[in-house]
């Protein structure tokens, strides 16, 4: 067997390598769940970010979370969701600010209380009697 008959043979598997090295293979899905960020559709985003949330993936989901908020900025399950994922993170502002907006637009909604009264600030004063 020459040099020649083996590149002729090999070269084949050379040019797959090479195809196999360059092509960049991403998660699957992610293009679509990415593509969907772009999206106008809430509900889709919060699946989004509840995937991401469980993934550890904080700083994504807050993006999906934010992203849903500006289709819909009344949506006062959204910032409860955002305000949660900020709490955990030790964003008590923040999360304290997003319970305030869901308890602008849902003023009943016991979540938004409930994150209201565990972000308040730690010298805040209780109006309940």
């Amino acid at each position: 067997m020459t040099i020649r008959d083996l590149a002729r043979g090999v070269w084949p598997f050379v040019l797959l390598l090479v195809f196999l090295g360059t092509f960049r293979r991403g998660e699957p899905g992610a293009a679509a769940r990415d593509a969907a960020l772009d999206s106008t559709d809430i509900q889709r985003l919060i699946e989004i970010a509840d995937g991401y949330q469980a993934q550890g993936r904080a700083d994504l989901a807050e993006a999906a979370y934010r992203s849903a908020l500006t289709v819909d900025p009344r949506d006062g399950d959204v910032h409860v969701r955002l305000g949660e994922l900020l709490l955990k993170r030790g964003d008590r502002s923040g999360a304290h600010a997003e319970a305030e907006s869901a308890l602008r637009w849902h003023p009943a909604s016991a979540n938004a209380v409930n994150l209201a009264a565990r972000s308040a600030p730690s010298g805040a004063v209780s109006t309940d009697q």
